[in-house]
């Protein structure tokens, strides 16, 4: 079965890794802010790419030292889950992103995280792999970011603008 544009385009930008624990932190930042849930209850990744989900694991372990609760067999057909409820990681991660895992959390970019130009790359890395696809070019451009958050999204439209140079 071949596959989609998108699935071509998220394996091609698995292969580019974060060398620096900086970068690491950024890209787990924008899996976690368009994953299918990230709050202090837990953290829920669903993903359909192999190679997302390959890599994934080893994002976290860089970023945290830290390992998913529950994770899927790359053999698996169909979806892949990734799923973190153990409160202690919760609270690790959070307070890297400067979230306080016990009070409301409001989900926005937090921008120390992403002001080098070497995260903010990684962190729409992230943001891509997570939530994200994108149309065959001969097709004419879309690229689209999904996320329930408006102002994750404002923020990221923000980041892109900055980053691309063009207007997504």
């Amino acid at each position: 079965m071949a596959s989609s544009f998108s699935s071509a385009a998220k394996a091609e930008v698995c292969r580019i890794l974060p060398q620096k624990h900086c970068c690491a932190l950024a890209e787990c930042f924008g899996v976690l802010l368009f994953a299918n849930n990230f709050s202090a209850d837990g953290i829920k990744i669903i993903t359909e790419s192999r190679d997302f989900a390959y890599i994934l694991p080893k994002l976290f372990k860089k970023a945290f030292d830290l390992s998913f609760d529950s994770y899927p067999s790359l053999a698996s057909p169909g979806k892949l889950v990734f799923q973190m409820w153990d409160g202690d990681k919760i609270k690790i991660i959070m307070e890297a992103f400067g979230f306080d895992a016990q009070g409301t959390l409001a989900l926005h970019v937090n921008l120390p995280v992403v002001e080098e130009d070497c995260c903010k790359a990684s962190f729409l890395r992230g943001a891509f792999l997570a939530g994200g696809s994108v149309t065959d070019p001969g097709k004419g451009y879309h690229m689209e970011l999904a996320t329930t958050h408006q102002s994750v999204a404002r923020e990221t439209d923000a980041l892109m603008r900055e980053v691309m140079g063009f207007a997504p």
